[in-house]
């Protein structure tokens, strides 16, 4: 059995603020505030910070890019 380790996060419930999340999803902050103003992907106000949740956001971007695909 592994040791407790409180100091790690567990990635898939980490929010981020958008900068981080942004070079996490390789996407420029400017681009991924814009969809977050725009209501296009989810975002969390805590305060006068804008977290994002990355896996939910890469699940998303992911099913938008389908969608987009253009058949041969």
């Amino acid at each position: 059995m592994l040791p407790s380790m409180p100091h790690v996060r567990d990635q898939q419930h980490e929010a981020l603020p958008i900068v981080e999340a942004a070079r996490r999803l390789g996407v420029p902050p400017a681009w991924l505030r814009g969809e977050i103003d725009a209501g296009q992907l989810p975002a969390l106000k805590a305060g006068s910070a804008i977290l994002v949740h990355v896996p939910t956001i890469a699940a998303l971007l992911a099913e938008r890019a389908k969608g987009e695909a253009v058949s041969p």
